[in-house]
């Protein structure tokens, strides 16, 4: 996720600014307290003391991530081991991600709470979202904002 100069960032994203005195105001992680609190308050567990997701539940979305990407797991295995994978990853998204990235979630008809059917598989559009979010979640390290 690499942002290059043509990488089109999401609103929370753009819309990081700099106070008065030159130092830096993310509102990305206020975007994120917000959301996860809005989703379920229980939520903000998995945020660090800089309301950033801890790098530990960022590598347990990719590792969930990438067992459906690879075929290990299917979406409703994921719900029965970590069923807050289907509610961290909008939110993920929504916060860090790219444009891109919304796009392909849109596309998809990727199950938003694990609610497939065991033998069901994933459609093209929905392991291209789960592979982008992937690489997305990879690069988190690097677009930490503190």
């Amino acid at each position: 996720m690499t942002r290059g100069k043509g990488a089109r960032r999401s609103p929370a994203m753009e819309s990081s600014l700099l106070t008065g005195d030159g130092s830096g105001w993310d509102p990305v992680n206020d975007f994120l307290v917000n959301c996860l609190r809005r989703i379920d308050a229980r939520l903000l567990g998995y945020l660090d003391g800089h309301n950033e997701l801890t790098l530990n539940t960022v590598k347990r979305l990719r590792f969930y991530t990438g067992a459906m990407v690879d075929g290990s797991m299917t979406p409703s295995q994921v719900a029965d081991d970590w069923a807050d994978w289907f509610l961290l990853t909008p939110a993920y998204a929504a916060a860090y991600g790219t444009l891109e990235l919304a796009d392909l979630g849109a596309d998809a008809r990727f199950p938003r709470n694990g609610a497939l059917e065991a033998t069901a598989s994933l459609t093209e559009a929905d392991r291209a979202y789960l592979s982008a979010l992937e690489v997305a979640l990879g690069a988190y390290p690097e677009i930490r904002t503190t």
